[in-house]
């Protein structure tokens, strides 16, 4: 098990704190690594949705002169994963100058269990992101001694056959420590407030975590980059930082929270520093929609 006392909130970054709200323009200094970690477009092809896209162009052009060496996107790529959203997300990605990687969220392929409620998320729906968007787990080298590995979350406690190969891949993957920087994307974030806080829709389930955690460490994991959660975050566990992005086309709680992304700048000596990068002080919201319409339901 993961002892508490080294596992909690380092920074609790919510609406009302300080923040940036134009992107870093000026270059890294030498021996530095500047990650783009976005999450939660949600893209798609519905004009009642045009503001989600309108927010991503944004985030895309910012991203562009921040002088990054890459982009993660942390899951919930699409509104709902079909055809013409995933076109339309593929297509904002030629807009990037730096090489991008993503992961899937559960507007994607589905949610993890929920309490007694099962599993939406299968490995047909899995399947099908992998042959529109791309793989569902990987590992790649995005700069000179950074490596990422980017999982599907919400596989996680779902007894699928993905899940099993998944946990083949990460233990393959994390079975000692490599050199340079290793760190892990994700669209649930591990735990949000503590290692052992209940289950709930936003992170990943008790039954895993000490097991994934467990992994982690043993990898030697520099940071955990995700989203979800519509609104940052930032807290450590045991030497592992873990940064979540806001979201760049709703904040949550609605009203209260901003759009935007996180510049994450990490050194040599794995000092890790998370820059939030608002795309405007107002608040955000969803789009109004008609009481009892089926797009206000979480996806099933």
């Amino acid at each position: 098990m993961v002892a508490l006392g080294l596992c909690g909130v380092l920074i609790a970054a919510v609406a009302g704190t300080a923040r940036a709200e134009s992107p870093a323009t000026t270059r890294p200094a030498p021996g530095t690594w500047r990650i783009a970690l976005l999450a939660d477009p949600h893209v798609s092809s519905n004009r009642r949705y045009s503001n989600y896209v309108d927010n991503f162009q944004r985030v895309i052009r910012e991203v562009n002169d921040a002088h990054v060496d890459a982009v993660f996107i942390a899951g919930d790529l699409t509104q709902s994963f079909d055809t013409a959203s995933a076109d339309k997300f593929l297509e904002l990605m030629k807009g990037f100058r730096p090489h991008v990687w993503y992961v899937p969220g559960n507007h994607d392929v589905g949610n993890k269990p929920v309490n007694e409620k099962p599993a939406t998320v299968s490995d047909d729906r899995v399947s099908r992101f992998e042959k529109v968007i791309g793989p569902g787990y990987f590992a790649a080298d995005v700069a000179p001694g950074v490596r990422v590995i980017g999982i599907t979350s919400s596989l996680f406690d779902t007894k699928l056959s993905r899940e099993a190969e998944q946990w083949t891949f990460l233990e393959s993957q994390l079975s000692q420590p490599r050199d340079g920087i290793t760190l892990l994307l994700t669209h649930y974030p591990v735990f949000v407030k503590a290692v052992d806080e209940p289950d709930d829709y936003f992170n990943i389930d008790r039954a895993v975590r000490p097991r994934l955690l467990e992994l982690l460490r043993r990898g030697g994991v520099t940071a955990i980059l995700s989203g979800h959660l519509h609104r940052p975050i930032d807290l450590t566990c045991d030497g592992i930082r873990m940064i979540g992005a806001p979201a760049i086309s709703f904040g949550l709680p609605e009203g209260k929270q901003p759009v935007g992304w996180t510049l994450v700048t990490i050194d040599r000596d794995r000092h890790v520093t998370a820059e939030l990068k608002y795309l405007d002080p107002q608040p955000s919201t969803r789009p109004s929609l008609p009481r009892g319409s089926e797009l206000l339901k979480k996806p099933q």
